[in-house]
């Protein structure tokens, strides 16, 4: 049996149920927000077990042989009539409760661990190592000192601002998208939450890099015909170029390197392409987005993923 943690508006955990399905491979789908809803978890602390229960059908933790996660979210509840001090009680019981649930499961295969996950998602600890295994990086600041900005947008303009861990605003349904950062920008507000600026790669396209264990599928993003797609690609509303490549082998065996170290088995990786042909290192996302690359390319990541959540989970 196969555990699917995730939400119910995840499509491309969607693409993965469809793989499961055709190969008649059992698999639970435990939509996290429809806890004490569409079911309830029991756990056993003597025994280091749980019970999900959905409808009087009940799942036993014995059962599980690996775990697909995939961007949970909380229960849906209605705060109106609790104090903020009540609610932070409640996230603060929920966050454990999960994080103790998880913990009963580490011993399966994952995709991924949600530890792994957690320990990866930092950026600025994604550039430290990047840095060490010898891949190329851009120059970067975090800082919530404006003059320190300053001197930065002076050295290195071109400059760019993005988020420090992730783009997406919850609740709000809003994207923060990297963004040019001028030398006239009024730069007082950087006073009141770190900021990171980086510069900016004159660039020749953008690489997406699927990682599914030992199997990489690279994609070339023809970002540059387009006004609004040019700093960041997702901006554009128009449908880009994709194309399949390979990796040379070096910047291969660093990706690989960079995926063993965060003790991952899926990974998304974002580079740049220089005019000059070099591969510069932008970030690594545990937890990343694959649907639409298979949709626009050749790859099958969905039948990867599934053929090693049974595998490796002893199907």
């Amino acid at each position: 049996m196969i555990l699917v943690i995730t939400n119910k508006n995840d499509i491309t955990t969607d693409l993965l149920i469809h793989e499961l399905n055709l190969r008649g491979f059992p698999y639970f789908r435990l939509n996290t927000e429809d806890i004490f809803r569409l079911f309830q978890i029991t756990i056993f602390t003597k025994k280091n077990s749980f019970i999900i229960d959905s409808n009087g059908v009940e799942l036993h933790s014995h059962q599980i042989t690996s775990v697909y996660f995939r961007r949970p979210k909380m229960a849906e509840m209605d705060f109106s009539d609790w104090s903020q001090g009540e609610v932070d009680f409640y996230f603060k019981e929920m966050n454990s409760f999960w994080d103790g649930f998880y913990r009963l499961l580490e011993e399966k295969f994952w995709i991924n661990n949600v530890f792994a996950i957690r320990n990866t998602e930092n950026k600025l600890f994604q550039q430290k190592i990047a840095n060490e295994i010898g891949l190329i990086t851009p120059a970067g600041v975090v800082t919530s000192t404006p003059s320190y900005a300053k001197s930065f947008l002076q050295r290195n303009e071109p400059v760019i601002a993005k988020a420090i861990r992730t783009g997406f605003v919850d609740g709000d349904h809003k994207v923060i998208y990297t963004s040019r950062v001028s030398q006239s920008e009024d730069l007082s507000g950087i006073a009141l939450c770190p900021t990171y600026l980086q510069e900016e790669i004159q660039k020749k396209s953008d690489i997406r890099v699927t990682l599914v264990g030992n199997s990489c599928y690279a994609t070339e993003i023809d970002s540059q015909n387009v006004d609004n797609a040019r700093v960041d690609w997702r901006r554009s509303v128009e449908q880009l170029p994709h194309s399949p490549m390979t990796l040379p082998d070096d910047i291969a065996k660093k990706v690989h390197s960079l995926q063993k170290y965060f003790n991952l088995y899926f990974a998304a990786l974002d580079f740049v392409l220089t005019k000059n042909n070099e591969f510069v290192f932008l970030e690594i996302n545990p937890n990343g987005q694959w649907g639409w690359i298979e949709a626009l390319t050749p790859y099958r990541i969905s039948k990867e993923i599934a053929d090693s959540l049974i595998q490796h989970g002893g199907g």
